[in-house]
């Protein structure tokens, strides 16, 4: 297994939230400033590098503001990313691999977020046991997180009530730092 490349008071760049300064390094896992970006929690990953003058400028991600809204939806799509969200979160409660894991499984409720705007916007009725199902998920991936300021790629430009899912980080995630500590 890999161990930590940087330590406290290193210049890196990640291409998900660009310049940082490494706060924290243990041998798994790394706590990283962004700036703009925030403080964040990193897995050790070969995706990070030593910065370079340059990477000082590197471009933020676009600002993700407006809620989406899928105007073709069906229930069949629901139902669909119902089961998806399901899956993802079964497997998000078990282990907390990297960055690339996270935004996976929240993109897949974004996209489920914008089947249930697209079937409001619609007036579609949403069916009881759809809605139960995705409460019941939804609960699940409560208590399998935490509230977070380490939010996904771009999107702490987002509402948190209507992205209240961006806001939330796993379980397994603190469990991991707590015991590198």
């Amino acid at each position: 297994m890999m161990g930590c490349k940087f330590k406290v008071g290193d210049a890196v760049f990640y291409p998900a939230y660009g310049y940082g300064i490494v706060l924290k390094a243990s041998h798994y896992s790394f706590t990283i400033d962004f700036g703009k970006h925030g403080i964040r929690p990193l897995n050790v990953s070969n995706d990070i590098r030593l910065a370079t003058e340059a990477d000082k400028d590197w471009p933020p991600p676009p600002p993700n503001e407006a809620e989406p809204c899928d105007l073709k939806a069906t229930l069949e799509a629901l139902t669909k990313e119902i089961t998806s969200w399901e899956l993802a979160i079964n497997y998000y409660g078990k282990t907390y691999d990297n960055d690339d894991d996270y935004d996976h499984e929240i993109y897949i409720r974004y996209c489920l977020h914008g089947t249930l705007n697209g079937l409001k916007a619609t007036k579609t009725t949403i069916p009881n046991h759809l809605s139960t199902r995705l409460k019941i998920a939804d609960a699940k991936f409560i208590t399998i997180t935490r509230p977070s300021q380490f939010i996904g790629r771009g999107y702490n430009h987002c509402d948190e009530t209507a992205f209240w899912y961006y806001y939330r980080f796993p379980n397994t995630f603190f469990n991991d730092i707590e015991n590198d500590n």
